[in-house]
């Protein structure tokens, strides 16, 4: 069975079909751009890291699994960017016993606010045409 969430995508138009056969197994709709699944296992992990390594542009966010929290992750330049995120979809920095805030995790974040807004502005671009 897995571990399962709560999970939403929307990939380039152009890169649709690709994506659906690497997460799906299948191609359900050449013409669809946007996923909603209940019960996604895993947040669709290896597939949508798979997809980014193809350089398909897109952008997922998930609910918490058993093992997991909320987060997102974008695609975009063969590069997966990704965050973790409150149940209600906020940006959040892990932060260590002392309260200090990791400039590594902080920098992770930097990049994928960056990458995702370039994405917003692909598929924005994209939805225009």
């Amino acid at each position: 069975m897995g571990d399962r969430c709560y999970w939403e995508a929307e990939v380039r138009k152009r890169d649709s079909s690709r994506f659906q056969e690497i997460i799906y197994g299948t191609v359900l709709d050449k013409e669809r751009t946007e996923f909603e699944e209940v019960e996604m296992n895993y947040a669709a992990w290896d597939g949508c890291t798979s997809a980014a390594e193809e350089g398909l542009v897109f952008k997922v966010s998930h609910g918490a699994g058993g093992n997991y929290g909320a987060g997102a992750f974008c695609a975009l330049g063969g590069k997966l960017y990704t965050v973790e995120r409150t149940e209600d979809g906020r940006i959040c920095v892990p932060v260590n016993s002392r309260g200090n805030i990791d400039p590594k995790r902080m920098e992770e974040v930097k990049k994928y606010i960056a990458a995702v807004k370039k994405v917003n502005r692909i598929l924005q671009k994209e939805a225009k045409e």
